[in-house]
C-alpha cells in the first residue's frame, strides 16, 4: 500500500519522530522468529534550522529472484534539498527501539542467511541480493540524510524479497541516466 499526505509541522525541533504501526506483516517470512508479526516504521525529521523533508524511493519494493542468482537492485532515493543520502541495512522493526527476533543464522546483515548475500554498494548506491535458499525474506534498510555533514533525519524502509526455485540468471535493475522531466512528492 502507499499512504501519501501533506503535514505541516506546527513548530522547527530536532526530534520529530513520524511512525506506522500495523500488526499485519507477512507470517511465513523465513528468516524471523515468533513475536515478529508487527511492522513498525518510522522517520526522524530535524527542521530546526531550515526546511528539511526527507528522501522519496523512487520504487515501491517488493522483489522477486530466483535461487542462486545475484540481482542488483539500485537505491534511488531523491532528496529535495540535496542532502548526502547514506544507505544500510537494519533489523525491521515490530516497535519503537524494538528489533524482530530472526530466526536461527539470520540478522540485520545476513537478512538472506549464511551463504546468502545482501550487501549496499555505497560508491554506485545499489543493493546487491543472493539467496542460497527459496522462501520470502524481510529486509530492512535505513536511509539517512546529512546536511554538511550534520545528521538531520533518517527512515526506515521494511521490504520482503521472495525468492523462488528453478533456474535462471540474475538480473540488474538499471537506475535511470538522468532524472530530468521526474515528479518529486515528500
Amino acid at each position: 500500500a502507499r499512504f501519501a499526505g501533506t503535514v505541516s509541522l506546527p513548530s522547527a525541533a530536532n526530534d520529530w519522530v513520524l511512525s506506522y504501526s500495523s500488526g499485519a506483516r507477512i507470517a511465513s517470512l523465513a528468516n524471523l522468529g515468533t513475536g515478529s508479526a508487527t511492522m513498525y516504521v518510522y522517520t526522524n525529521l530535524d527542521n530546526s534550522t531550515a526546511i528539511n523533508s526527507n528522501p522519496l524511493m523512487a520504487s515501491s519494493p517488493s522483489y522477486f529472484m530466483l535461487v542462486n542468482t545475484t540481482t542488483v537492485i539500485p537505491l534511488q532515493a531523491i532528496d529535495p534539498e540535496g542532502d548526502v543520502l547514506v544507505y544500510d541495512l537494519v533489523a525491521p522493526q515490530v516497535a519503537a527501539g524494538s528489533n524482530v527476533t530472526y530466526a536461527t543464522g539470520y540478522s540485520a546483515t545476513a537478512p538472506l542467511g549464511t551463504g546468502g548475500t545482501a550487501t549496499i554498494n555505497s560508491t554506485n548506491n545499489t543493493l546487491t541480493l543472493n539467496s542460497p535458499t527459496a522462501g520470502t525474506f524481510a529486509i530492512g534498510l535505513r536511509v539517512r540524510e546529512y546536511r554538511n555533514s550534520v545528521l538531520v533525519g533518517e527512515y526506515i524502509r521494511e521490504f520482503t524479497l521472495a525468492v523462488m526455485p528453478g533456474t535462471g540468471t540474475g538480473i540488474t535493475i538499471p537506475a535511470p541516466t538522468t532524472t530530468t522531466n521526474f515528479t518529486y512528492y515528500t
